[in-house]
């Protein structure tokens, strides 16, 4: 009877500043005989690739990448199966909607296999647009300005890639830095434009100025020095 084991490396200490932590798992098989290694054997082989928020288009790549890597060394005549998981699990291959789930490695099978993991990330992922360029997101005080506030958003569009079905947990959040005192050109940063999935951070967009701000005259910049005063 075949035995598996897993261990798991990983570092315990992050720098400061670091939020990631990387792990490496290695599963190890023992007393499998010889099942698969000639393809007469009733060997069986499921390929698992993440699908969940934290995969980003870059890590996305990357996992297609290893999958197709992974599926150069199954030995024809071996059954198997590519599995998508997030919070639940999909059969990316073969696309089945009765009968089994595997099917034995071939030429054509591998071929496509492959051809089903290039559309990787247009299967399992989206992207979602949440600002067009211009779009006012909040109107700031503005102190000694010859107006009493500006229009801030986006230099451009703002639009994030999710996992296919997350679009109802995205949070959005922003913040302005102040306060904000005049002469202030348009495009001047002043804040920024948080996206989440969940509790993960997926986009930081700079807040910018949507026009220019004159200085006030003297009556307004001597109100206002003496607001900041209690500011």
């Amino acid at each position: 009877m075949a035995e598996f084991t897993a261990s798991v490396y990983q570092n315990e200490f992050l720098p400061d500043g670091g939020t990631d932590v990387n792990a490496i798992v290695t599963v190890t098989c023992a007393g499998a005989g010889t099942a698969g290694q000639t393809g007469g054997g009733a060997a069986g082989e499921i390929i698992i690739v993440d699908t969940s928020g934290s995969m980003g288009p870059e890590t996305m790549q990357a996992a297609r990448s290893a999958a197709q890597a992974a599926l150069a060394e199954i030995v024809d005549g071996t059954w198997f199966a590519v599995i998508s998981g997030s919070d639940h699990a999909e059969l990316a291959y073969p696309k089945v909607s009765s009968g089994p789930g595997m099917v034995r490695m071939s030429s054509a099978a591998r071929e496509d296999a492959s051809a089903a993991l290039l559309n990787y990330g247009y299967t399992f992922f989206e992207t979602v647009k949440l600002q067009k360029a211009g779009a006012i997101i909040v109107t700031p005080q503005v102190y000694k300005g010859a107006a009493e506030s500006v229009a801030v958003g986006a230099r451009g569009p703002v639009s994030v890639t999710i996992a296919r079905g997350q679009g109802d947990s995205i949070k959005t959040s922003w913040e302005v830095k102040g306060p904000l005192v005049a002469p202030l050109a348009a495009g001047t940063a002043v804040g920024q434009y948080t996206v989440r999935v969940g509790d993960e951070v997926v986009a930081r967009v700079p807040r910018v100025t949507l026009a220019k701000v004159e200085e006030g005259g003297l009556w307004r910049t001597t109100v206002d020095t003496v607001k900041l005063w209690f500011e």
